[in-house]
């Protein structure tokens, strides 16, 4: 598949309940949507995250809906369920061919999952690295339009198997500066807890 970067089109990042609120104010997005949430069940009513949420389907002109948990390998759980639906090679190619087959009818690709980190990202990536034509720029936009993205690393790789690129090895240096980030914003928390005054005991002492 051949990489021809394209100028012009633009791919932003939300959690899910992020996006709901801009989209009821009425803020500007773009026009594609690609929706990630966990696999909808069969025997009870879906939880937040399981189904497409109504003001999402009714405000982009093509979506995209791809179901996996945020996982890197099969999961059982305690009471034996099962987390069998993992990102995929199919994941990863729907997501390839839904950019080829909007590029040209859209001003660009509003990606959502549930908390805006990991699934999204990762195909933010995968969409950035198609316009960029470039792994370390792709990894560059990713990190300036989410500070906070931490990619998941099984569907970064299973578009790279698809597009013989190595976006994989970028992203440790992204690991590695939210990483640096958030040991950084718990040194500045606990060093505001130190300073913070005692409160009274409350018991009258002295």
């Amino acid at each position: 598949m051949s990489i021809l970067p394209i100028q012009g089109l633009g791919v932003e990042v939300y959690g899910e309940n992020e996006l709901v609120a801009r989209l009821m104010t009425g803020e500007a997005h773009y026009r594609a949507c690609i929706s990630i949430g966990n696999p909808r069940p069969l025997l009870r009513a879906p939880s937040p995250g399981e189904a497409l949420h109504p003001l999402i389907k009714g405000s982009f002109d093509r979506i995209l809906r791809l179901s996996f948990y945020d996982l890197e390998e099969v999961v059982e759980l305690p009471d034996r369920t099962r987390l069998s639906r993992i990102p995929s090679h199919r994941d990863a190619l729907r997501v390839l061919r839904f950019y080829e087959a909007t590029k040209g009818q859209t001003d660009g690709w509003t990606v959502h999952c549930w908390a805006g980190i990991s699934r999204s990202t990762a195909v933010a990536l995968a969409l950035l690295y198609r316009i960029t034509g470039d792994e370390a720029e792709a990894a560059r936009r990713l990190v300036a339009i989410r500070p906070e993205a931490m990619p998941n690393h099984r569907l970064v790789r299973a578009v790279d198997a698809l597009l013989g690129s190595n976006r994989s090895g970028v992203l440790e240096a992204v690991y590695r500066d939210r990483q640096d980030a958030l040991r950084e914003e718990l040194d500045r928390e606990l060093e505001e807890l130190d300073e913070a005054p005692e409160e009274p005991s409350g018991d009258g002492r002295a």
